[in-house]
């Protein structure tokens, strides 16, 4: 009798942890990783390299499994991109003297500083300004395209997603959080994604091109932010999967969901 209540006891808790694990991935409400979309690319840097950007001015390099700028002001790379409504995911990392700017629609890779591209879209994270928005730049002209996201604590880290639905309606999530949602309906098409870094030591990381909108979320925020001031630190062993750890106890389950790193920054 007793074997039976333990064998039992073994198969259902075998289903519950795999149920539950399948609605972390599939079924959850919150921002989750995707179970199936269109990949158009993606780059974590773990081989070490930046091998398929070109590098527009500064230096770069990858050695530490992330793109990270060299000494010197100023820095750009690209890489090319044609997605122009969908969903990008990045991670970067600002220090307290320094900002940086991802321009996910890019199409040219003219003008000069802050003016990279021409014509596009960009998420800019402002040190000066203590603001992260999106902007649209139109002829070399940059314009305000969402409500800008007061953030005065630096250094930090921020998980990035930024989605882009058939309409032109974008939705910025920051450390899973929406931040800023704006309808913009210039610029159709995308040539290249751009990273710029202003001072050395700044880096992307993590970053994933769809073209389609796999994140959905209802959770909005305003003011300022509760962002990490430094990049979680990486699972030994577990460098580029998400990690799921599900604590069953007699009163429930507690699930934590953890994305990837592959970076090891200080």
């Amino acid at each position: 009798m007793n074997t039976i209540l333990v064998e039992k006891s073994r198969r259902f808790y075998f289903t519950v942890v795999v149920f539950v694990l399948m609605v972390c991935l599939c079924g959850s409400p919150q921002i989750t990783p995707p179970c199936s979309a269109a990949l158009i690319w993606s780059d974590n840097f773990n081989d070490g390299n930046y091998a398929g950007w070109s590098v527009i001015d500064g230096t770069w390099s990858a050695t530490s499994n992330a793109l990270t700028s060299g000494t010197g002001l100023w820095h750009h790379i690209y890489y090319p991109s044609t997605v122009a409504y969908g969903e990008w995911r990045f991670d970067v990392w600002v220090t307290v003297d320094a900002g940086s700017i991802v321009s996910f629609i890019a199409l040219d890779t003219s003008g000069v500083g802050s003016d990279i591209p021409e014509d596009g879209y960009q998420l800019e994270f402002s040190i000066n300004g203590g603001y992260i928005r999106l902007y649209r730049m139109s002829g070399g002209s940059s314009s305000v395209a969402g409500i800008g996201y007061t953030w005065t604590t630096w250094p930090a880290y921020w998980e990035a997603i930024v989605t882009r639905d058939s309409s032109g309606e974008f939705n910025v999530y920051l450390n899973g959080t929406l931040r800023i949602t704006t309808t913009q309906t210039e610029h159709t098409t995308s040539s290249y994604f751009i990273f710029c870094a202003v001072n050395p030591g700044l880096f992307i990381d993590n970053i994933e091109v769809y073209d389609e909108i796999i994140t959905t979320d209802d959770t909005t925020g305003t003011g300022t932010g509760t962002g990490t001031t430094s990049p979680p630190p990486p699972i030994p062993g577990f460098p580029e999967i998400a990690i799921l750890l599900g604590l069953f106890t007699a009163t429930g389950t507690t699930i934590f969901y953890r994305r990837r790193q592959s970076h090891s920054k200080s």
